[in-house]
């Protein structure tokens, strides 16, 4: 009801001003029409009429005039002998008429000489006498008084000189009488004026006694100075004055044998009062009418539209609160006219939409119970409900697809068990399975790892009242692909929530009948790799162990042999077998050595920090050192170490030979310690044939005849941390670090190394090397020095100051340079080391011997500060850096704060004689 009122009313409202208005522009024409109109009318009446007055008064004075020429014809004024008595008896009978108000004869000078007993004495000063003697006839004077006409015109002899003038004075009431004659309305007036625009004749009598002008009455603007212009020179016309609110009509017409004018004033309101008072009178009923009109129109429209409106209006309401049930009267649907076909296409549109959300309804109860394939029929479907109903089936498809990339198995099963869908990953599960999906018991064989056709009273709750969100997870395994495959089981209900088909009146979508579908999700997810990634991190995590027992057997053996052969040598005064304990402390020390060394190089080799330093060397002569070195060790073991050299064309090779030597050494000692006595050891050294000019291979072959390792042994034998038998630690010592460490070397020469070994037969440990080789050494890269490396240096004259906050390191320092005759000062710390470099005079100190690690200031800051300070000597003294950082990230960092060179710890007592030479005796 409130759509139709408000529509009615907006109607009624909108065309109600519509309509006033145009009524009121009509009147409002109509009104200007009108007046424009009787403006026309009135000028075109009060012309001819103001012309006629004109003519009529001229008539008037004719016939006054003519009177007195009359009265002139007689011979007696004429005749020279005529007395005054003859002319005054003509006069008497001649006034004795009603017209005249006095008459009488004057001389040619104006005086008079007989006349009536009110005749005016003298002329001579009047306009009429002037105008009488310049024109020789009759002259009509302007009203003198305000009361009479004068009229007079001159009297001649027989020889037409004139003797006298013949004057007389008309009645005022005679104009006045034909003045009042022309009244056109109650306002309107006639009045009669001269050429000086002053009133001869008007009904206001005042206006003539006192000779008051037309431009005194209705102002002195353009207008009327026009119109008083034309009046003078005899014109006719009109004219419009706006006098206050209002406007005047003016018509004037010259009265032909005078010089006065007459002129009709008319009040413009008199004239459209009339028409005025007509066209309210047709406005109000103008206004009944369309207010009549108006009211038919809006009980019209509400039966017509506003009506029809509201009941599609209420029916849209109903719509969209989802209640499809239209209430349209079959009346309404049955028009003809656009109303009807409104109510048409609504009930077409709302069985449309009842159709479409049935079909989506029915899309959507099947998802709810897990099924994904039913799809809506969008054939019959036009415009958007077409794309609706596509729409909700590529939605489906889309998810479908989605649920087909996920990695993981994914399948839906309805209330009764059934496995309704099923993504590709399950697919292929069930492809290298006997599993089906429309086996009924699929679920239970899954959860059972195939084992039983039971589900667990766990997972089947799911299935009965389990909450939303209940989940049943379990660890299974399947086979596939010739294998077993490890997968977390997860089972999870999705309710279907409080939805009620009976509310659309919709058939249940559940299999089971119910109006709340059940829809229970199965995932797998593979976790086959992190299952062995867990076993291989465990057993890593175990050689780690076993590495670090080893480590510390390894570590604590050759430290058991330190501390024990110095226990016994203290109390000790026999030198032989001192001799023999510190040379036993010595080799133990070098084996601690060896470890702590293999132990580093793998921490190298592990953090990418291990480089090779190539340089061009001699493989014969490398070979054979390598060889003289390890040929003491094999003689202790009664083993012979046999060197094959086959095919050596290039033997100038550029590699690390300090790193193949590692390698070499690490192969033969294994082979030596792996080998029974009385048996061999064979080195092969071959160059491959050449591949590309300049560039070799070289195939190194070691080869024993020990206890071999079987092939289950060998496959972990190049892991970290791992040996191919723990119990070999026990027996033959080791780290096991060094076949991992030659692995990595041979790779980083360009190489690949690999075994062959039988158990109980021996092995063949065997790499290939790629370098840049030529048959001959291009240059001496220095000659190898076989000095004793207790040689005495003579530093005599040389200060050294020794910089490590460790006691025993200074110590050491002190005792093995003493002999070289260098003088010593030591500092603990970097602080105190440039504290005694700066106070210090210049060219104090020729070396310095500087620790690295040290507490308040560490070796490469201390460098720094010595550097920057403001003496000659600052960047001239010798800085070593001596440390156990012996990285090569240590040794660039030494170099970046300022140091000449670097000594690792422990110290090889050769090395920093050579390295002190080097610093002291450059320039």
């Amino acid at each position: 009801m409130k759509a139709g009122r408000g529509i009615s009313r907006k109607i009624f409202f909108t065309a109600a001003p519509v309509l006033i208005g145009l009524a009121a522009i009509l009147v409002c024409v109509m009104i200007y029409f009108m007046e424009t109109l009787t403006d026309t009318l009135l000028l075109g009446t009060l012309q001819p009429m103001v012309k006629t007055a004109a003519q009529n008064i001229e008539s008037t004075l004719h016939l006054l005039s003519d009177r007195l020429f009359l009265i002139r014809s007689d011979e007696t004024f004429s005749s020279p002998t005529a007395s005054n008595r003859e002319k005054q008896a003509l006069l008497d009978r001649a006034i004795g008429g009603i017209e005249f108000v006095w008459i009488g004869l004057y001389t040619p000078q104006g005086l008079l000489e007989t006349g009536s007993t009110v005749s005016p004495p003298d002329i001579s000063e009047r306009e009429l006498f002037v105008m009488m003697q310049q024109t020789g006839n009759l002259v009509v004077e302007n009203t003198s008084n305000g009361v009479e006409i004068v009229m007079g015109l001159p009297i001649r002899s027989r020889q037409g000189e004139i003797i006298s003038y013949l004057v007389g004075s008309y009645q005022y009431n005679i104009l006045k009488d034909l003045l009042n004659d022309l009244t056109i309305g109650a306002g309107s007036t006639a009045f009669i004026i001269n050429e000086e625009g002053e009133y001869l004749a008007h009904r206001d009598k005042d206006k003539v006694l006192f000779q008051e002008s037309i431009l005194k009455t209705y102002g002195f603007e353009g207008t009327q100075w026009a119109m008083l212009s034309h009046m003078v020179q005899g014109q006719t016309g009109s004219a419009m004055v706006q006098r206050g609110a209002g406007r005047l009509f003016f018509c004037y017409a010259p009265i032909r044998g005078t010089r006065w004018t007459l002129t009709i004033e008319a009040p413009r309101d008199d004239l459209t009062l009339g028409t005025r008072k007509a066209i309210l009178i047709s406005l109000f009923l103008t206004v009944i009418l369309l207010a009549l009109f108006m009211l038919i129109l809006y009980v019209f429209i509400r039966r017509i539209l506003t009506e029809p409106l509201r009941l599609i209006t209420g029916n849209a309401l109903l719509l969209a609160r989802g209640e499809l049930i239209l209430r349209l009267p079959e009346r309404l649907i049955r028009r003809k006219d656009e109303i009807g076909q409104l109510g048409e296409a609504f009930v077409t549109m709302s069985n449309s939409i009842k159709g479409v959300i049935s079909d989506i309804d029915l899309i959507t109860q099947a998802a709810r119970g897990g099924r994904l394939d039913p799809r809506g029929d969008y054939s019959s479907r036009q415009g958007d409900y077409y794309h609706i109903i596509a729409g909700v089936n590529t939605t489906l498809e889309v998810i479908r697809s989605h649920l087909d990339a996920v990695p993981n198995a994914l399948a839906l099963f309805d209330g009764c068990r059934r496995m309704v869908f099923y993504n590709q990953a399950m697919g292929n599960i069930f492809a290298h399975d006997d599993l089906r999906a429309e086996d009924p018991q699929v679920l239970a064989r899954i959860c059972s790892s195939g084992a039983s056709e039971d589900l667990e009273d766990e997972a089947a709750e799911l299935f009965e009242s389990a909450a939303a969100g209940s989940i049943y997870v379990d660890s299974i395994t399947l086979p596939c692909g010739g294998g077993l495959r490890n997968y977390t089981l997860y089972l999870r209900r999705a309710e279907g929530g409080d939805f009620s088909p009976e509310d659309m009146s919709l058939p249940s979508a559940a299999p089971d009948g119910s109006a709340d579908p059940v829809c229970v999700m199965l995932i797998l997810s593979d976790v086959t790799q992190l299952t062995q990634a867990k076993i291989a991190a465990e057993a890593a995590n175990q050689a780690k162990s076993d590495f670090l027992s080893r480590m510390s057997h390894e570590i604590r053996t050759p430290m058991n042999a330190i501390i024990g052969m110095a226990q016994i040598a203290k109390p000790s005064t026999d030198l032989d077998k001192i001799r023999s304990c510190l040379e036993k402390i010595d080799n133990s020390s070098r084996h601690l050595l060896g470890v702590i060394n293999d132990i580093l190089d793998f921490s190298k080799i592990e953090s990418g920090k291990l480089s090779l330093e190539e340089e061009e060397f001699s493989l014969t002569t490398n070979i054979d050192s390598v060889v003289s070195m390890m040929t003491p060790r094999a003689r202790e073991q009664d083993i012979d170490l046999i060197l094959r050299m086959n095919n050596i064309v290039n033997d100038a090779v550029r590699t690390d030979s300090l790193r193949l030597n590692q390698v070499l050494i690490n192969l033969l000692s294994n082979a030596i310690k792996f080998s029974h006595r009385n048996s061999r050891v064979e080195l092969t050294v071959e160059e491959l044939p050449q591949e590309t000019e300049g560039l070799s291979s070289f195939s190194f072959a070691v080869t024993d005849y020990g206890i071999g390792i079987s092939e289950q042994q060998a496959a972990r034998l190049f892991r970290p941390f791992e040996q191919a038998d723990v119990s070999v630690t026990r027996i033959y010592g080791g780290t096991g670090l060094g076949l991992v460490i030659s692995k990595s070397l041979v790779e980083m020469m360009g190489g690949e190394i690999s075994l062959r070994s039988v158990e109980g037969q021996g092995s063949t440990f065997s790499f290939i090397i790629r370098c840049s080789a030529n048959p001959a050494l291009t240059a001496v890269s220095g000659e190898r020095s076989d000095e004793n490396p207790t040689e005495a240096y003579n530093f005599s004259g040389k200060r050294c100051l020794v910089v490590d906050d460790v006691d025993i390191n200074r110590e050491i320092i002190l005792e093995l340079l003493g002999d070289t005759g260098i003088t010593l000062e030591t500092a603990i710390n970097g602080r105190e080391a440039v504290s005694r470099f700066q106070a210090s005079p210049e060219g104090y100190f020729d070396v310095i011997l500087m620790d690295m690690q040290m507490p308040v200031m560490d070796g490469c800051s201390a460098t720094r500060e010595i550097r920057g300070l403001d003496r000659n000597d600052a960047l001239q003294v010798s800085i070593i850096a001596m440390t156990a950082n012996v990285l090569q990230e240590d040794i660039r960092q030494a170099a970046e704060a300022g140091m000449n060179a670097h000594l690792g710890k422990p110290i090889d007592l050769k090395t920093m004689y050579t390295v002190l030479q080097e610093q002291l005796t450059r320039p």
